[in-house]
């Protein structure tokens, strides 16, 4: 009953936080799926940009379409099993030019494996640092998202290697990303942190912020402002907010 209550709490002081930002207003266009797109400014990427997708799990509709739309470098990360087996049953299907819907037919992945020559997929998770981290299950075994911040208070895990975003960068060979989209269970504070300490701004900020479904306490609210008024304080604007709190920031510069 407790959750139940609080949950309610937090539906109620949903909107006052909602209103406490002011979206500013420029050309955005939504890519991908009605569960797995996301909205991004119009005429800031093109086919020199750097984008990095941080949780897949079993939609990448808003990953491919970003490579299909932009034919610019996109690299996916996620050690999620059931991610990783996605990603290659979508590779599988672009390559032999066949349709692989997703809900039921609801949405469908490009077809040209011109799209695969943009897209890298990486068995590596995000974080502050670099580690092998216990990657949690979800409550919903039907759920494919686990959560290195044990979001969902659960007992099982698998392990990962995760790495800092400049760390992924070094890998990669990247001087800079010009969009990174977060979704990762709880951790995007952890990132999101970490990339204003190492001075880390790309062009584009996605992020999900997962306690809106699994708060953690009653200062949920409160963490989710405080993240995104560190990013407007460093020169960025709120350019959308979906009724998830699904967030998308852009560097005013």
């Amino acid at each position: 009953m407790n959750r139940i209550i609080q949950q309610y709490m937090l539906a109620k002081a949903w909107w006052k936080l909602r209103r406490y930002f002011s979206i500013k207003k420029i050309p955005i266009e939504r890519l991908g799926s009605a569960y797995g797109g996301w909205v991004v400014p119009k005429g800031v990427l093109n086919s020199k940009s750097v984008c990095y997708c941080a949780g897949a799990g079993e939609d990448i509709s808003f990953d491919l379409l970003l490579a299909e739309k932009y034919e610019c470098e996109v690299h996916i990360f996620d050690p999620t099993p059931r991610a990783v087996e996605h990603f290659k049953k979508a590779e599988s299907a672009m390559r032999q030019r066949k349709a692989m819907s997703i809900y039921n037919g609801a949405w469908a992945y490009p077809t040209t494996p011109k799209v695969l020559e943009m897209v890298q997929f990486h068995e590596w998770g995000i974080w502050d640092r670099d580690s092998v981290l216990r990657f949690y299950t979800p409550a919903d075994p039907s759920h494919v998202s686990h959560s290195a911040v044990n979001l969902q208070k659960t007992d099982q895990y698998f392990e990962a290697q995760v790495y800092s975003t400049q760390q992924l960068m070094d890998n990669l060979g990247h001087q800079q990303i010009d969009m990174l989209k977060i979704d990762i269970e709880g951790a995007e504070y952890t990132v999101m942190n970490n990339l204003l300490s190492e001075g880390l701004y790309p062009k584009i900020l996605c992020v999900e912020f997962d306690e809106v479904n699994h708060p953690q306490d009653e200062n949920a609210l409160l963490r989710m402002r405080e993240a995104l008024e560190a990013w407007i304080e460093r020169g960025y604007d709120l350019v959308h907010q979906d009724e998830f709190f699904n967030s998308t920031l852009v560097r005013r510069t």
